[in-house]
């Protein structure tokens, strides 16, 4: 049986993101301080690199 994708608050996602990004630390460090999947974040921190890079 297929796993239910979990849904995250845009607080949280924000957190970990400056975390990555302005914090300097990589998804593998944040994957650990948050007890999230290092994908998860390595696909909030491109979606966010997209988003700024546009503005």
């Amino acid at each position: 049986m297929a796993k239910k994708p979990r849904h995250y608050s845009p607080e949280l996602r924000a957190e970990v993101v400056k975390y990555v990004l302005d914090d300097g630390h990589t998804c593998a460090q944040a994957a650990r301080a948050f007890n999230l999947v290092a994908e998860t974040i390595r696909n909030w921190v491109n979606a966010e690199k997209e988003k700024r890079k546009g503005n």
